[in-house]
């Protein structure tokens, strides 16, 4: 089955159950885990508890029962005996997902045309009678998305301690972000998680019928991706559409990205693989339909829309854990829609507020970064210099980590602060700069011929030469 992520509501394509539609059904009080899910209220969803975070269903992941009566879904506690230390905490703190397949019936909205899925990630832990997963829960996607990623865990294992952390980590980043969407949109975000059908809230169901819009366009998207590319993909667009709707402004079209993600591939060294296909800048008028650059409706096919977009093809390989020195290690090769091929190395912890230190190649083009945030940046363009050179096609086949760590040892050795950055002009031959930035400020220096000098502040060109020195000098703390 079909699946996709948009980066507000994510949707992933592998191979699900159907949905457990039972005439029998148990007793109300062996009811668990009460679920409606609403456009308008769906009858024929395939709907489960993704145990171990991800956003597919496995074997031991149980669908749903549905009441078609009273218009909700359910399981029983038989049905997660292959679930080692289950409990119904354990369940209530796991996303819910809602599969609507060609044919299920919206009670708006009438039959459904075009299949999608929903989203619900839980605020808490606690007792609720019903949940109710619908496009406004979904919309916790971009912001919770990085935790869903890097963690193989068995579907079995779906209660473990470390599936467990997970699930603490999403709800209170789902807490933060309730509380972010109040200040930022002046709304109450926890009535994102109402039943805005049975409440009569007209504006939240206008937002809700707006994201499936939206949904069923990145659902055409991805189809079209998985056959032309052979590949099982999640899709996700960015949470630019998400704020625009949230903002309450009307709109005629907004941009956004696409991005369709192959699973994880476990390797055999501690690494871990998947390959994204990127769109950027894509455009969608108020109804989710594609356009062009002149306004006009387009087919979404891989051709249109890679000519109208910005398309890249990303392989990343990633480590599972610490490779040396408090150091998890990213390496990625970016292809674009014209066969350039640009590497990447990063090294960090890929937290918010860890450095992030980067090596890069295109052709003959080195870019260093000591930090990527914020710190010194060394662009190497003349092919005769002989600084920074690896063989990176052969560094990301083997993975070595001694060759890793000696790399970024050569990248540390780079002088980072305002008082020494004279130091690394030895490393710039003509048409080499090296930049050191500091929130509104940045100090450049240019070889060519002679080392040119620049201050800037807030990009604009405040002083040269030697007055660039002291000025950036007096503003750059680093």
């Amino acid at each position: 089955m079909l699946k996709i992520l948009v980066l507000f509501i994510c949707i992933f394509i592998f191979t699900g159950c159907g949905s457990d539609i039972s005439d029998n059904n148990p007793n109300d009080d062996d009811q668990l885990f009460k679920t409606k899910v609403i456009d308008g209220y769906i009858s024929g969803a395939n709907v489960y508890i993704d145990f171990n975070w991800n956003m597919t269903q496995d074997a031991n992941e149980p669908s749903a029962y549905e009441d078609t009566e009273d218009e909700y879904y359910y399981w029983d506690s038989s049905d997660f005996l292959s679930i080692n230390n289950w409990s119904e905490t354990c369940s209530r703190s796991r996303p819910r997902i809602a599969e609507i397949p060609v044919g299920a019936i919206d009670s708006v909205r009438g039959n459904v045309n075009e299949p999608y899925e929903l989203h619900y990630f839980p605020k808490s832990s606690s007792y609720s009678e019903f949940v109710n997963i619908t496009p406004l829960t979904s919309l916790f996607i971009p912001y919770v998305n990085d935790f869903l990623n890097g963690a193989l865990i068995a579907d079995t294992d779906g209660c473990s301690e470390q599936s467990n952390l997970i699930g603490n980590t999403i709800i209170s980043k789902v807490n933060e972000v309730i509380g972010e969407l109040n200040r930022n949109f002046n709304i109450d975000a926890n009535t994102l998680y109402n039943d805005f059908i049975a409440s009569g809230d007209t504006q939240l169901q206008a937002y809700g019928e707006l994201i499936v819009d939206f949904l069923k366009t990145a659902f055409n998207v991805t189809r079209i991706l998985e056959i032309f590319y052979e590949v099982d993909l999640r899709t996700q667009i960015d949470r630019l559409v998400v704020e625009k709707i949230l903002s309450k402004e009307p709109f005629d079209t907004v941009d956004f990205a696409l991005f369709a993600k192959t699973r994880s591939e476990q390797l055999s060294d501690s690494y871990s693989k998947y390959i994204l296909y990127a769109f950027y800048d894509i455009t969608a008028d108020n109804n989710g339909n594609l356009v062009d650059l002149n306004g006009n409706f387009y087919t979404p096919t891989v051709e249109n829309i890679k000519n109208n977009s910005d398309f890249y093809i990303r392989t990343i390989t990633f480590s599972d854990g610490v490779i040396f020195d408090n150091n998890k290690i990213l390496m990625e090769s970016k292809e674009s829609a014209n066969g350039e091929i640009e590497k990447f190395i990063d090294f960090g912890l890929f937290t918010e507020t860890s450095d992030l230190t980067r090596i890069s190649i295109k052709d003959t083009l080195r870019v260093i970064s000591n930090n990527i945030q914020t710190g010194l940046q060394l662009n190497i363009r003349n092919q005769n210099n002989p600084y920074y050179i690896y063989d990176f096609n052969r560094i990301f086949e083997t993975r070595d980590s001694t060759e890793l760590e000696d790399i970024y040892n050569d990248i540390k050795e780079i002088s980072a602060s305002m008082t020494n950055i004279t130091d690394n002009r030895y490393l710039l031959y003509d048409d080499d700069f090296q930049e050191l930035k500091q929130g509104e400020w940045s100090y450049f220096e240019r070889k060519q011929g002679n080392v040119t000098q620049q201050c800037f502040n807030n990009s604009e060109v405040v002083a040269t030469g030697e007055d660039a020195f002291v000025l950036c000098s007096e503003n750059i703390n680093l």
